[in-house]
């Protein structure tokens, strides 16, 4: 029997953060926090560390609650309002599936204006929020659904683009368009990504796929820009029919914008340590995509392989009563660490 590795890791940038932004924004998502204030640790988790970068703009993309929880959305609404005593904050909620569980039987706008109702949230389903210079649009999961919706975020965009002819226009959804960031190829929406094409200066940041900030995987360029806030819950694999054992997931994402560029810093919320300070994910401005540093080839290229050091060896144990077969093997080395490890058995 031979066993074959393939380990990748996934390169950043560096780039430097000498001004100020314009503004910043904490962002999270998928938090599928419960019904208890303890389930919500890690959301409280998250908007303290927002609140020591004294952000400007607080955005949850979406799954807000693992389901329909009514005594979940209070304790949410306490927590955001109480975390930012310095100033306030802006908040954006993004409507999502998981708020629809156990009222599926329901209209899923009458279900949302409730959660919306009971998280004390300001913006609606659809909403164009006029942002300190900057257009934001905030967009529920099942915007595709009917041609009536599709042609009323085709009207938001436009009027987006005609009132701000110049720089980014940032859409705050749940679900990733389809072949862009990590696993969208399985959990991503073929109209956003063919809808979105048409507007090259859409930076569009979305979750529902729940992978890991550490992966570049996670930023892509091609019509346009999209990041993936990807979830503060379980980080759960890459394909179906693939899927590893869930692990906790503890990311979140600081957004800088500055005028010639957006910048995406990502956050351990439980020690507020960055994951690469020097590797920030930065997509300058304007967009071009000649030139953009996510494309999936212009990021690859750059990318060094991981390597096992000489010597390493694959190591076998049965498990008693030969029920089973445990696999071992030394990290494989690569300045960024290793992110995935695939082995196939031949």
């Amino acid at each position: 029997m031979r066993a074959l590795f393939l380990a990748a890791a996934i390169a950043l940038p560096a780039f430097g953060r000498a001004e100020r932004p314009l503004w910043t924004a904490g962002i999270l998502s998928d938090s599928h926090v419960g019904r208890t204030r303890e389930s919500c640790d890690l959301v409280a988790k998250a908007c303290r560390l927002f609140a020591e970068h004294d952000v400007d703009l607080f955005v949850n993309c979406g799954d807000i609650a693992d389901r329909h929880y009514p005594e979940a959305y209070p304790i949410l609404r306490e927590i955001s309002d109480t975390a930012f005593p310095r100033k306030p904050v802006k908040k954006i909620w993004v409507y999502a599936y998981h708020e629809w569980i156990d009222r599926l039987k329901e209209p899923w706008q009458a279900v949302m204006t409730d959660v919306k109702r009971m998280l004390g949230a300001e913006n609606d389903l659809f909403e164009t929020i006029d942002f300190k210079g900057f257009p934001l649009i905030v967009l529920p999961q099942w915007w595709n659904g009917t041609e009536a919706d599709r042609a009323k975020v085709t009207a938001m965009l436009d009027d987006a683009s005609a009132r701000y002819p110049a720089g980014p226009i940032f859409v705050f959804d749940h679900v990733p368009g389809t072949g862009t960031t990590e696993n969208s190829q399985t959990w991503g929406n073929g109209w956003r990504r063919q809808l979105y094409s048409r507007y090259p200066r859409i930076i569009h940041i979305s979750g529902h796929t729940h992978g890991s900030l550490r992966s570049e995987l996670n930023v892509w360029q091609g019509e346009y820009t999209t990041v993936n806030a990807t979830c503060l819950h379980v980080w759960e694999g890459h394909s179906v029919g693939q899927v590893p054992p869930a692990k906790r997931n503890y990311g979140a994402l600081i957004m800088e914008v500055y005028p010639s560029r957006v910048d995406f810093r990502r956050f351990d919320v439980r020690t507020g340590r960055e994951y690469g300070t020097n590797e920030v994910w930065s997509v300058p401005l304007p967009f071009d995509p000649a030139t953009a540093p996510y494309r999936r080839d212009r990021a690859s290229a750059r990318e060094p392989v991981p390597q096992f050091d000489a010597g390493a060896k694959l190591a076998l144990a049965p498990d008693a009563p030969f029920s089973a077969l445990s696999v071992s093997f030394p990290e494989a080395t690569s300045p960024h660490g290793t992110y995935l490890y695939q082995v196939q058995v031949l």
